[in-house]
Order: C-alpha cells, then sequence, then structure tokens
C-alpha cells in the first residue's frame, strides 16, 4: 500500500512540476510577446520621460484606456483644427465606394498630412476615442454600432495610411489592426452587417 502511494504520489509530483513549468513558460511567452508589441509601434528613438513633449507620441498599448491616457497627458491642437481635419476624412471615407476609391482617399488626405502632420497625428488619435465612446457607451442597436464601427475603421484606416505613407512606417496601421482585433469580437466586425 505505500508502495503504491508513493508511485502515485511520485506521479502527482511530476504531473504539478510540470504544470508549473508550463505556466512559467507560458508567462514568458506572454511577457516577451507584450513587450514585443509594445516596441513595435513606438519610435526606438521615443524615451518615456520625454514622452508628453513627443509630438508623434503614442498609446503604450492599443486599447480604448491608454488612447485616452495618451490624449490626456498631451497638449491637443485647437479643437476647430481637429474638427476640420476629422470632417475632411469623413467626407473622404464616405466617397470611398470600392478599393481603388478607399486608395484614393488615402492619396488625397496624405496631401494635407504633408501640411500638417501634428494635426493629423491627433486627429487619428481623437477619432479613435471618439469611436471607443460612442461603441462603449451608445445603447443602438447592434447593427447601428457595426456600420458605426466600420465607418470609424474605415476613416481610421484612410488616415492612418496616409500617416504611416508620410512618416515612412506602419505604426498606424499596426494600432489600428489591434484596435480593431480588440473590438471586432465584441460583435462589431463586418458579419454582423449580413
Amino acid at each position: 500500500m505505500v508502495l503504491i502511494l508513493n508511485g502515485q504520489l511520485r506521479w502527482r509530483a511530476i504531473i504539478v512540476i510540470c504544470f508549473v513549468c508550463t505556466l512559467n513558460s507560458c508567462m514568458l511567452l506572454r511577457q516577451a510577446d507584450n513587450q514585443q508589441e509594445d516596441s513595435e509601434y513606438e519610435d526606438d528613438e521615443e524615451n518615456e520621460e520625454d514622452a508628453p513633449s513627443d509630438p508623434f507620441a503614442f498609446p503604450k498599448q492599443a486599447n480604448a484606456w491608454e488612447t485616452q491616457a495618451l490624449l490626456l497627458s498631451h497638449d491637443l491642437p485647437a479643437s476647430d483644427q481637429v474638427q476640420a481635419c476629422a470632417s475632411e476624412v469623413s467626407l473622404a471615407a464616405k466617397e470611398a465606394n470600392n478599393d481603388e476609391a478607399l486608395l484614393n482617399a488615402k492619396s488625397s488626405v496624405l496631401a494635407s498630412v504633408k501640411e500638417d502632420p501634428i494635426l493629423y497625428h491627433w486627429c487619428f488619435f481623437l477619432i479613435a476615442r471618439q469611436m471607443d465612446s460612442k461603441v462603449e457607451k451608445d445603447r443602438k442597436m447592434l447593427k447601428e454600432k457595426a456600420e458605426y464601427f466600420l465607418g470609424k475603421m474605415k476613416e481610421l484606416w484612410i488616415l492612418g495610411r496616409a500617416l504611416d505613407a508620410h512618416r515612412s512606417g506602419n505604426a498606424y496601421f499596426v494600432y489600428l489592426q489591434r484596435r480593431y482585433v480588440d473590438l471586432s469580437p465584441k460583435g462589431y466586425s463586418a458579419a454582423t452587417l449580413r
């Protein structure tokens, strides 16, 4: 009886050790993934101490909370300038009904981005915050929320790709992709509209 019990205890000990090792490995992988995600869309030169003075600062993570924190911790352009930017992007998105028109919209917005990239940078994150607020707080039907969400994502795609083209990178696209992946399981994807 003692031998069987010891044998059972040994197997349990082995299983517990394997389980703990697996958990540790998973935690290390998650930490590495989080560090990689954080650095993928932030500039290498960015220093966290200098973050509030960086005119092209990004949220630490691509989520609503960090986007809000970024906007609250920086000086933003005048609201009338931001509104003009948002209106321009919204109009470009409404006129883009196919892939070719979407690329043309990006090109037309790029011309404005070149004139004032800092304004359009903050406009991008203000549109994202507006989308987050409306989607989270609005009590509309799911289909209406999905239409709003996809419309804003289209606007953000146009503006983000124009900003990426101007800055020769893909930081805005990566941010937007992560936001889409974060929000679409909540029911705001194209599948909801079918």
